[in-house]
């Protein structure tokens, strides 16, 4: 695997059926822009959100999930119901004008478990590195998706939380 992950630009949430990465699996960023989009992707920025991969399964249809856990009050991403305890106000929430997401696809070649797995990885250890927070990892069965999650050490979503956000 190349050390070099090219991710697609950043795209407003409601715009992410246009990412050229969205019909396949692949390592994805939620990002917290208040004044637009930087024009790089740095995974490591820490108004990253949440940084999670899909293997088995498109990314359009793990974004799909997540809206609906995070926007509707559906079951079935973890980093859906989290971004919705944090940032939403109750049922049918309308998407903040800020949230962004950026993605970057396997590879023809890899294997999308191999790649995604090590690609997160390496992504959360640079976050840590840059901006020394992020939690760690439980074990659990394979799924089609691995999350980290900064407040709940029993998931697996990067919750990056910016210390003026209320945490509880």
């Amino acid at each position: 695997m190349s050390n070099v992950v090219s991710f697609s630009p950043w795209l407003h949430w409601d715009q992410r059926s246009a990412s050229p990465e969205r019909d396949g699996p692949g390592v994805y960023l939620l990002g917290r822009f208040e004044e637009g989009a930087p024009a790089i992707v740095d995974p490591a920025d820490e108004r990253v959100l949440l940084i999670a991969e899909t293997r088995d399964q498109s990314l359009a249809d793990r974004w799909y999930q997540f809206h609906r856990c995070a926007f509707e009050g559906a079951d079935g991403h973890s980093g859906g119901r989290t971004f919705r305890r944090l940032f939403t106000n109750g049922p049918d929430s309308a998407v903040p004008g800020w949230l962004y997401v950026a993605a970057a696809g396997v590879p023809a070649k890899e294997d999308a478990g191999r790649f995604t797995k090590d690609v997160t990885k390496r992504l959360l250890t640079e976050y840590e590195e840059r901006c020394g927070r992020v939690s760690g990892e439980r074990k659990r069965p394979a799924s089609s998706s691995r999350h980290f999650d900064r407040r709940d050490a029993n998931a697996r979503i990067c919750w990056a939380i910016e210390p003026n956000w209320q945490v509880y």
